[in-house]
């Protein structure tokens, strides 16, 4: 299997970004030691801390609040998994909400729209899953634009609430696993540049 310049260079993109959101991640663990510790602990003594941090990110996805920090936060604290599982819910169900509110204010307003605006033009599109689901891969686009415009288009329930699933699923589990990763495995590494005399020449 062959692939083009164009597919090495997407893929080289993506290497440098995952890059740049690991450096990112460990940075933030370090800098932010003593609240990562009290949210850890707030986990451990609230049994209850999963449907709190859900609502959370359900009200900062409708709400337009960049999403990105709490995936990572999700899985720093409740692991790749889970911490996947609860962003894709509350994804899910937060694209909803706006899809329910958009629809709304679209009902009302639609009549007043000229026919040769943007508006009107976009009420009357219906996007095909594939394109629907590459913008919801695409990691550049914010979610809460994406899901303004879709819900603004003629798309039903199903087609929305399906591709939301989709394009929401490979990135939550990825970030979150980053996220696990720079809390379990990373603790050596962030221990060896903390804590080793470098001044030394052995390094162990």
């Amino acid at each position: 299997m062959e692939f083009s310049k164009k597919d090495t260079f997407q893929f080289i993109k993506l290497i440098i970004i995952l890059t740049i959101v690991m450096v990112g991640i460990i940075s933030l663990r370090i800098i932010f030691e003593n609240e990562y510790n009290t949210a850890v602990e707030f986990v451990k003594t609230n049994p209850d801390s999963e449907i709190i941090f859900l609502v959370f990110f359900i009200i900062s996805s409708v709400v337009s609040f960049p999403t990105l920090p709490l995936n990572v936060l999700a899985g720093l604290l409740y692991g790749t998994l889970v911490g996947g599982g609860i962003v894709i819910v509350g994804a899910v169900i937060g694209s909803y909400f706006t899809y329910i509110l958009v629809r709304y204010f679209k009902n009302k307003r639609v009549h007043t729209f000229e026919e040769d605006s943007l508006y009107a033009k976009l009420a009357d599109h219906d996007f095909n899953y594939q394109t629907i689901i590459f913008l919801r891969l695409n990691i550049f686009l914010p979610t809460f634009l994406v899901n303004t415009v879709l819900a603004g288009s003629k798309i039903g329930r199903f087609k929305f609430f399906a591709t939301a699933m989709i394009g929401f699923t490979p990135f939550s589990f990825l970030i979150s696993y980053l996220g696990h990763l720079a809390n379990g495995d990373m603790d050596l590494f962030y221990r060896l540049i903390t804590e080793h005399d470098f001044s030394k020449y052995e390094l162990f």
